[in-house]
């Protein structure tokens, strides 16, 4: 059994079959680290009568999550994965995509100098790393506390990335990394379910009709997103 655990034809079904979807989708931080650099560039550009000191970090972490995507479509491309894949396996696929995740985003918060700008010495790489994973998991669980003493001290574009946290999570990590990402060949339906927070099973006829659900639920979350936008605009 043991032999079996550590051969190469195991290993090789691991990364096909678990490695390589939960790299892809890492694309959906890809593009939110994106955004959050075009956030960082906006509030460098705009004058402003408190002004913070915004950085291209986000850009770093973004091009990290696109060779982390990378990395697993290259593993699609050279070994195709089979579609018909477990629930069992589908939760393995979401659980590795949300640590990488979470770990990830948690560096960017240490790049950000958590809990207190300026004071990385006093708390050491770890404890700001911890504190960093904690934020992250609240933010993509969307349970929104913080351990953040005061945010007024970080820059707008951090603070952009912590909200932007809620947004993904509120759809879902994996459930939108599978959507916007057209070329996913692993079952859609397995990792959907596997990250549902519903105990209800959802069957889908076939791997593109559940990027079409995925796509009517994102246009739907953008239309509640939009009209909350023209009411903050609104009330000022």
């Amino acid at each position: 059994m043991k032999a079996y655990l550590i051969s190469p034809s195991y290993v090789r079904v691991l990364a096909r079959s678990i490695l390589s979807p939960a790299l892809q989708i890492q694309l959906t931080l890809a593009i939110g680290f994106f955004i959050t650099g075009i956030v960082s560039v906006f509030y460098t550009l705009t004058p402003n009568p408190y002004p913070r000191e915004e950085s291209l970090i986000p850009f770093g972490f973004s091009v990290l999550s696109t060779l982390l995507f990378s990395v697993g479509y290259f593993i699609q491309r050279v070994d195709p994965p089979k579609q018909n894949i477990s629930l069992r396996r589908g939760s393995w696929i979401v659980l590795i995509a949300w640590l990488i995740a979470i770990s990830t985003s948690g560096l960017y918060f240490v790049a950000m100098q958590v809990p207190i700008p300026g004071h990385a010495g006093e708390f050491g790489f770890w404890r700001m790393f911890i504190d960093g994973l904690y934020e992250s998991l609240s933010g993509f669980t969307t349970t929104g506390a913080t351990i953040l003493p005061s945010v007024e001290v970080f820059p707008r574009s951090m603070l952009f990335w912590r909200g932007l946290t809620h947004w993904l999570g509120g759809m879902g990590i994996a459930y939108l990394g599978v959507t916007i990402w057209k070329n996913f060949k692993s079952s859609r339906e397995a990792v959907i379910n596997s990250e549902s927070e519903s105990p209800d099973i959802v069957t889908y006829e076939h791997n593109e009709q559940a990027r079409t659900s995925g796509l009517d639920f994102l246009k739907a979350y953008g239309v509640l997103t939009a009209a909350l936008i023209a009411l903050l605009l609104v009330s000022g």
